[in-house]
C-alpha cells in the first residue's frame, strides 16, 4: 500500500477502492454538516469494539488525512456490558 505525504507532514497509506469511497462519503457528510476540514482541534472517538466503531477508528487513523491529523485523535474504549 503506497503512502502519501499530507499537508501537515503526516504519512497515511493510500486507501483502496472501497476505503477511498467510504472516506470520501465521510468527508462529504462532515462538510455538509458545516465542518471546516481538516479539523484543527482534538477529537475523542468512542470505540466499543464492534465492527462499526472499529471501522470508524481505522478509517480516521489510517485514511483520515483530509479530516484530521492523527495526533489530534484520541480513542476511548466503551464497554457496553452486553
Amino acid at each position: 500500500m503506497a503512502k502519501t505525504q499530507s499537508k501537515t507532514g503526516n504519512r497515511y497509506p493510500s486507501p483502496q477502492k472501497t476505503g477511498g469511497k467510504l472516506i470520501r462519503e465521510v468527508i462529504r457528510s462532515l462538510r455538509e454538516s458545516g465542518f471546516q476540514l481538516p479539523l484543527t482541534s482534538h477529537i475523542l472517538c468512542g470505540i466499543s469494539g464492534g465492527s462499526d466503531s472499529t471501522a470508524m477508528g481505522v478509517l480516521l487513523s489510517k485514511y483520515g488525512r483530509k479530516i484530521i491529523s492523527p495526533e489530534h485523535i484520541v480513542f476511548v474504549h466503551v464497554n457496553h456490558g452486553w
